[in-house]
């Protein structure tokens, strides 16, 4: 007696299904703070090396907090690199304030990549 299949047997394959990315990557505004420029010293030039350091994001315009970004610190160098969030806008100004944990703070006009 011969085998009946109520299904396609396994040898069969579908048509392929098209493609579809998983996600998308879209590009985060930042502030590049990784130049020598942007090392960062205290009052008597001593340098702020690994210490944690929180920014505090406010519109040039109205002085409205944007947005605070935490969880970046200085490397050995004491050189924060990218710091980015989704709430800024690419090539805009803002008016940055900063303290580290160690309580050295500042103020800078920045503009975002």
């Amino acid at each position: 007696m011969q085998q009946q299949f109520l299904y396609r047997p396994p040898t069969w394959h579908p048509r392929p299904r098209r493609r579809l990315p998983l996600f998308t990557a879209t590009a985060v505004a930042g502030f590049d703070l990784s130049g020598a420029a942007y090392e960062f010293r205290n009052n008597t030039g001593t340098l702020i090396a690994s210490t944690a350091i929180t920014f505090w994001v406010s519109d040039l315009t109205t002085g409205a907090l944007v947005v605070k970004i935490t969880g970046y610190s200085t490397n050995g160098s004491g050189i924060v690199g990218t710091v980015s969030d989704a709430a800024l806008t690419a090539a805009t100004q803002y008016r940055v304030a900063y303290e580290f944990s160690t309580g050295e703070y500042g103020v800078a006009k920045l503009t975002t990549a």
